[in-house]
Order: structure tokens, then C-alpha cells, then sequence
């Protein structure tokens, strides 16, 4: 099984799947005078990328003021719309092959804490992250905000790999192979015989 149900008096869990929660970004510029203003984001579902060691519950004391860091999960009928029907990178996302992007089977009622069920797949894009402090995290989860699931040791840590090896690109001004096409023209240009000037 991908998924195990959430237990609820545990410590969270790295590629635990919650819903309903919320976080605050400034849209003000800095420099104006007084308070911010913020937007309030909404988050149906989130998958948390921090490490479980890291939200581990030390001598019955949690580390309120630590920083948990998470993806918006988006249902698929909700994250279709913005890939224009291009089939050629839906089927790589759903076949987890494109490195911005990780798929996640739906999980099941038998797998959901609260027995609901997602219905749906999960779309991750793992530019849609944020970060809210575990102190806030928890709160949310004692006033509305709910864990359903956690994904299994080798889909979590599937998931984790996914998302380093994303952030540790490396862009490269030109290609290998396109450097090889590059040479193998250039090295053509050279064995070529001038031009004669006897014109």
C-alpha cells in the first residue's frame, strides 16, 4: 500500500498528507509605512517535505518555533487546466519522468485517518512550496485543519529524492550532446579548403 492511515498521537511525518491549511505572504511592498498587508493562501491538501527527524517531539516538548516545510498537493481535476491539454507532459508527470513534477496515487477511505478518501490523484509541483513554523502547523490541526495519511517508507522516501534532486539542478549554458553537435560543425568549417580569392 502507498499510503498508511495518519495517527494522530504521533509526531508529524515526512510525505504526511493534510488538508486545510492556510498560510500568510505579504503583498505590500516593504518599504511601505506600517503594518503589511497579507494574502491569505489556502491549501486544501499539503504534503509535508521536512524531514521527520526534524519534527520529532523532544523530551514531550515540540519545537514550536521550528520551520516545516510543504508542497501544495493539488487534485488532478484541479491541476489539469494549467498544462493545456499537452498530453506529452501529462504523461510524464503521471509517470513521474519530469523532474518539477511528482504524481500521487489517491489514497483510499481505508487509508484516510478520517475514512473520507482524496477521490482523485494528487498533481505536486515542487515549485509550490511554503513554509509555516510547526507551532502554527499544529494549531491549525487543533482548529480545523486535518492529517489523513502518510505515505509509505519507500513512496516517501521516492518523493523526498524527487524534490532534492529537483532543487540540485544544474543549468547548463549548452548541452553535452549540443556541444558535440557544436564541435563536429566547427571541426567540418576547419577542414574545408579556403576559398579561393582568383576571382
Amino acid at each position: 500500500m502507498a499510503y498508511t492511515p495518519s495517527d494522530s498521537a504521533s509526531d508529524l511525518k515526512q510525505g504526511e498528507l493534510v488538508s486545510g491549511l492556510i498560510h500568510y505572504s505579504p503583498i505590500s511592498p516593504r518599504d511601505i509605512a506600517g503594518s503589511p498587508e497579507l494574502a491569505i493562501i489556502e491549501h486544501p491538501f499539503s504534503v509535508i517535505l521536512t524531514q521527520s527527524c526534524d519534527l520529532v517531539t523532544r523530551d514531550g516538548v515540540p519545537d514550536l518555533e521550528s520551520s516545516v516545510l510543504l508542497c501544495e498537493a493539488k487534485l488532478e481535476n484541479s491541476a489539469l487546466p494549467q498544462f493545456n491539454e499537452n498530453t506529452r507532459i501529462l504523461d510524464q508527470v503521471r509517470k513521474n519522468n519530469h523532474p518539477r513534477y511528482q504524481y500521487l496515487t489517491a489514497f483510499s477511505a481505508q487509508e484516510d485517518a478520517h475514512r473520507y478518501g482524496s477521490g482523485e490523484p494528487f498533481f505536486i509541483d515542487f515549485r509550490e512550496v511554503y513554509v509555516i513554523s510547526l507551532g502554527e502547523l499544529l494549531y491549525q490541526l487543533s482548529i480545523g485543519a486535518k492529517r489523513h495519511c502518510c505515505l509509505g517508507d519507500l513512496y516517501r522516501e521516492h518523493l523526498a529524492s524527487r524534490f532534492a534532486f529537483y532543487l540540485s539542478r544544474v543549468a547548463l549554458p549548452i548541452d553535452h550532446h549540443q556541444q558535440q553537435e557544436r564541435g563536429s560543425s566547427a571541426a567540418i568549417l576547419i577542414e574545408q579548403p579556403p576559398l579561393s580569392t582568383d576571382l
